[in-house]
């Protein structure tokens, strides 16, 4: 014979959030690689700057995907269309942790 344990009745129960996880992503650009990546990392640091100001400890935001896009432009040329490059685009997601 199995043994079961039934249980009846109505609870409620409540907290306070212990824990407020921020999603966010970044992006940027310019046509030189290096020019496009100094520009993310500017702004990452300003990211950090304004959630060191909301009481978020330093080691508390992540990046948790980095992507470097190539953007080219297709234009006309007497041999067809080619593509020519346009820009590259730096792209960032992150998540900051506040306990």
């Amino acid at each position: 014979m199995p043994k079961t344990i039934t249980i009846k009745g109505i609870g409620r129960a409540t907290a306070s959030p212990d824990t407020v996880v921020l999603s966010m992503s970044l992006a940027s650009g310019a046509p030189e690689y290096e020019k496009a990546m100094d520009i993310a990392a500017e702004d990452i640091e300003k990211i950090k700057e304004a959630l060191a100001k909301a009481d978020f400890a330093a080691d508390a935001v992540k990046t948790t995907n980095f992507d470097v896009q190539t953007v080219y432009e297709s234009i006309k040329d007497p041999s067809g269309k080619k593509p020519k490059f346009f820009a590259r685009h730096p792209a960032r997601r992150l998540a900051a942790c506040y306990l």
